[in-house]
């Protein structure tokens, strides 16, 4: 969770935002029990000095909790915040980036 930032905005699905590190960690645990493997290809950055506009495509494979094949994919669009230490934190996490 420490790569959010504590008030960030997660997207759930199109249309749905959860607010906080606690509600994106529940939001998010359904991908960590289908214990899958996630694939992520950046296509593009765009720094404001401190704001980056970060989308990509990712894909994920994984299994349901009754066993049966899960596979996702999308588009994303993400919006991060540098740090003092010059690490990045989400501060919009929308894996569902609409066209």
């Amino acid at each position: 969770m420490t790569l959010y930032e504590p008030d960030a905005v997660f997207a759930t699905e199109p249309g749905t935002l959860t607010n906080g590190r606690s509600g994106i960690r529940e939001a998010l645990s359904n991908f960590v029990a289908a214990k899958g493997r996630l694939d992520l290809k950046v296509t593009r950055v765009l720094d404001g000095g401190g704001l980056a506009l970060v989308t990509g495509v990712w894909s994920f494979v994984g299994t349901t909790p009754d066993g049966q094949p899960l596979k996702l994919a999308a588009k994303s669009a993400d919006v991060l915040c540098r740090q003092k230490d010059c690490t990045w934190r989400f501060v919009i996490d929308n894996p569902w980036r609409t066209d």
